[in-house]
C-alpha cells in the first residue's frame, strides 16, 4: 500500500499562438496521481485537445481518431457527449455512461499512449461544483499498487 500526497507549482501555464492562460492552484487546477514516482513533471509537454476522449465503437465514437497523443498531455471535457447535445439517442441522453468518468478518461488516454491527461470540470458534466474536487484533493490517498505498476491497463 502507498500513500500519495501530491503537491504542484502555485500556478499552471498554457502558451499557444493565441497567446497564454495562467490558471492558479485550487482555484482553477488541483492535480492527482496514482504514479508513485517521487517527481512528475508534465513542464513543456504539448497538449492536445481530445474532446471527451471517448472511444466508443457501439456508438460510432472515436474522439481519438486521427491525432497523435503519444508522449503529450490530453485535455477532455467531463461526462460524455450525451449530456451536451440532450440527444437521448447519443450514448445515454442526459445519464452519464461510464465513458463519461474519470477513471475512464484516465484508462483510455493512458491505452492512447498519452503521458498525463487534464479533465475539464464543469459542474452539470459532473454532477457536482468545484469544491467537492477541491476538498478531495486536500486529503493523501491510499493506494494498492498493482504488480505490473498499471501497465495492464494500457
Amino acid at each position: 500500500m502507498v500513500e500519495i500526497t501530491p503537491d504542484c507549482d502555485p500556478t499552471m501555464e498554457f502558451q499557444s499562438s493565441g497567446g497564454k492562460i495562467l490558471l492558479k492552484k485550487m482555484d482553477d487546477y488541483v492535480i492527482w496521481t496514482e504514479n508513485t514516482d517521487p517527481v512528475i513533471s508534465l513542464s513543456d509537454d504539448e497538449v492536445v485537445f481530445a474532446g471527451f476522449g471517448v472511444v466508443a465503437p457501439e456508438y460510432n465514437w472515436n474522439d481519438y481518431k486521427n491525432i497523435d497523443v503519444k508522449g503529450k498531455t490530453v485535455v477532455v471535457l467531463v461526462n460524455d457527449p450525451g449530456l451536451v447535445t440532450g440527444d437521448t439517442g447519443l450514448f445515454k441522453g442526459k445519464s452519464m455512461t461510464y465513458y463519461g468518468r474519470w477513471t475512464y478518461k484516465y484508462e483510455e488516454a493512458a491505452r492512447q499512449g498519452a503521458e498525463g491527461v487534464i479533465i475539464i470540470h464543469e459542474t452539470t458534466g459532473a454532477g457536482y461544483p468545484w469544491n467537492v474536487v477541491l476538498n478531495g484533493a486536500l486529503v493523501p490517498d491510499l493506494y494498492l499498487v498493482p504488480k505490473d505498476k498499471y501497465e495492464s491497463i494500457l
